[in-house]
This record gives C-alpha cells, structure tokens and sequence, in this order.
C-alpha cells in the first residue's frame, strides 16, 4: 500500500498533466482580445501551482490557459484575472535579463516538441509585450540566444490580463505522427510579490524538461517546406588625421627633444568590410539542413573593457548555426571554439 501511495504521488506531481487542444481551421487574430468563438469551447487548464511567493495573496490571482492548433500553428489564450498592482517595463526583445527576470510581470509557454525530457522551446511575454525566447537543453541549461519567429499581443479589461499567442510549427522539431505527444508547462512571475506560478511542479533542483505535463493528441498536415536565407554584412571606414612634432637628436644619436620647428602630417583610412550567409532548409517536422558562410559573430562587447589578463576574453555564442542543436557543441575538450 505504501508503494502504490508513493507512486501515485510521484505522478500527480511530476509529469501527469494533460491537456488535449482543439483543431481548427479558422483564423485566429493575434490582438490580444480572446473574441474569436473558438476560445468559447476551447479546452482550457487553470491548476497552477504557487512555487514561491513573498505574499500568500498570490493564491487569490487566477490563471487560465485556452490552447487551440491548426496545421501551421500553435495558439494559447491566456487570462489572468483579480490582477492589481501588475508591473510593466519596456525594453527591447530578448532582452530578458533586464526587462523580464524580477524586472516586470511576465507569462512563459515552454513546449518540449521533441518529447525528450531533455530539450525546450521558451516563449515569453511581459505585461508591456516585450518579447523573448530562448531553449533549454540537458533538462536545465538556459540559453536565450535562440531566436524563433513567432507573435504575441496583450489587452487589458476589468482586472483581467489576456494574453494571445501564436507560435509556427516551424520554430519546433519533433517526429509527425499520429496523436502527436508533447511535452508543455506554463509559468507565470508576478513581481510586486516575487511570486512564481508554474503549471507542473517543478523541484528546486534535478531538471526542468523532465517535470512538464503533456500536450496529447496532435494530429498535425505537415505539407512545406520552408527555406531561409539570412545574409549578414557590414562596412565600415575610419579617417585618421593627425599632426605631430619629430624627435631632435643629438651628435651621439641619442633623442633629446621635440623639433618644435618641424611638424609633420599623419593621415589613415581604415576599411573593413564582412559578408556572410545563413541558410536553413526545413525537410520536415524533425529534420532541417543548415549552412553558414563566414558567420557574423554578433558580439556585444564593452568598449571600455581592458583585457591585461593572461587569458582571452570570451563572449556568448550568438551564430544561429550553434544554437539551435547547442548541445551537440558541448564537449569535455573545447574544440569548438
């Protein structure tokens, strides 16, 4: 008896979350405002899970979640309701370091496409529509140098904060089959009480992936091929003009002075110029074929930063090429560098 109490634990904590959506082959508007009927009858989940908070008044914050799909997209309806004292900041996209974590208000979709329980895709909202995304790998690692294309609005109605995204089937990988599994968690920051909402209940420690509840029964037409070419150049030209005085010297050689008499002329241009090329090529749900030519390195480095180290600097790989499957690149001896 203890044995089956245990495992019937286990599972209604970790992973045992289903949710089934609604096909559909009508348009949704991403506007923020959930009008269309098929949000009316749209299976919906609102079991969240206070994973931490300053303020037990949290627990009175209702979130709800709606999810609907068509052969090219995924769509989630989100309503979060009995909001006060919800904080806004704007900033640019991925920026999440500075405009989303314990910087505003905040809802995450994370989709595991490939059922894995290892690898996801994050989607992100603030309460200002600043967007952001990022994957995780290994179940724990973060990286929100990924960036997918996808859309997401926000409106505002009596307390109530609703949320509309759409995300492409494209931005995922996964094997198309039928009744299609995969694995999906929902989370929300509220900042005013530093308090965390999560769908599924993830542990302190020991992974993320792996905790998610299911997305079942996905029937999805995969029926194109998508093709991207992101090409990347720049060029730059820098004038230098300068005068300067020469050196004096003595009988013996030796410097003993500036010729005050003697100024001489000193001019420059520098040109540099980078060309470089990204393609990617879907060949189906779970395959894609990707190229780079003299990748663009994308660093953002601070120009007062003085290197007298030893050792040489390193910056985050931003190259699309390395991120997407960033795994792969990760081994006990650097030889990707």
């Amino acid at each position: 008896l203890f044995f089956l109490l245990l495992i019937s634990f286990f599972f209604a904590h970790y992973g045992n979350k289903n949710v089934e959506p609604f096909k559909i082959n009508s348009i949704i508007s991403i506007d923020g405002i959930l009008d269309e009927p098929e949000w009316i009858g749209a299976p919906s989940i609102s079991d969240f899970i206070v994973l931490d908070s300053d303020n037990s008044t949290s627990e009175n914050e209702k979130n709800e979640v709606k999810i609907l799909y068509d052969d090219s997209s995924l769509y989630f309806g989100i309503s979060i309701s009995n909001i006060e004292n919800i904080s806004k900041k704007i900033g640019e996209d991925d920026d999440f370091d500075n405009i989303f974590y314990e910087n505003s208000d905040y809802f995450i979709i994370e989709i595991d496409s490939h059922h894995d329980h290892q690898s996801s895709y994050g989607f992100a909202v603030n309460a200002s529509n600043v967007l952001s995304d990022y994957i995780i790998f290994n179940n724990e690692y973060y990286d929100d140098n990924w960036d997918g294309e996808w859309n997401a609005a926000i409106s505002y109605s009596d307390k109530v904060w609703n949320i509309e995204f759409e995300i492409p089937i494209k931005n995922l990988r996964f094997k198309n089959m039928k009744n299609l599994i995969m694995g999906i968690n929902f989370l929300r920051y509220k900042l005013i009480d530093n308090a965390y909402f999560s769908w599924s209940r993830l542990p302190e420690s020991g992974g993320v992936v792996s905790h998610y509840g299911h997305l079942k029964n996905l029937n999805l037409n995969w029926n194109e091929n998508n093709f991207f070419i992101k090409p990347n150049l720049y060029y730059s030209s820098i004038d230098y003009n300068d005068s300067f005085y020469s050196y004096s010297f003595d009988e013996n050689g030796n410097i003993s002075g500036l010729d005050l008499g003697n100024i001489n002329k000193f001019s420059n241009n520098d040109i540099s110029h980078h060309i470089g090329l990204d393609i990617k090529y879907l060949i189906n749900s779970s395959t894609s074929l990707d190229f780079t030519f003299n990748p663009e390195f994308y660093i953002e480095q601070d120009p007062s930063e003085i290197n007298n180290s030893a050792f040489e600097t390193y910056f985050e790989e931003r190259r699309p090429f390395f991120l997407e499957q960033k795994q792969i690149f990760i081994t006990p001896i650097e030889i990707f560098y």
